[in-house]
């Protein structure tokens, strides 16, 4: 269910650092389990790697806004997982070390 093989995707905005990306989906359950989470590797890693939340559509921008505390953006197409809410860590040289729940 979550292969980096179906995720063609390229950060252009890389800068050599490892980044990671949380796929944020406001209408599922399981969200309010992973908000901390990923509010707890911002504000401790932030300097180490560049965190980035992702939402499904418009209308959630603003809610991720306020819970992370990060200007979210909305998800490119070909770089939407299977299922959310899910995280990806790529490697400074944009390669997946992980992707899933």
């Amino acid at each position: 269910m979550f292969s980096s093989d179906q995720l063609n995707y390229i950060d252009p905005i890389n800068n050599d650092v490892p980044t990671f990306i949380h796929f944020h989906d406001p209408n599922c359950p399981c969200t309010r389990f992973v908000i901390p989470d990923v509010q707890y590797i911002h504000e401790t890693f932030s300097e180490q790697i560049r965190v980035r939340v992702f939402v499904p559509d418009t209308q959630s921008l603003d809610r991720a806004n306020r819970v992370f505390d990060i200007n979210a953006e909305i998800a490119p197409f070909n770089l939407t997982p299977v299922a959310s809410p899910a995280a990806r860590l790529m490697t400074s040289n944009g390669q997946t070390a992980f992707l899933g729940p």
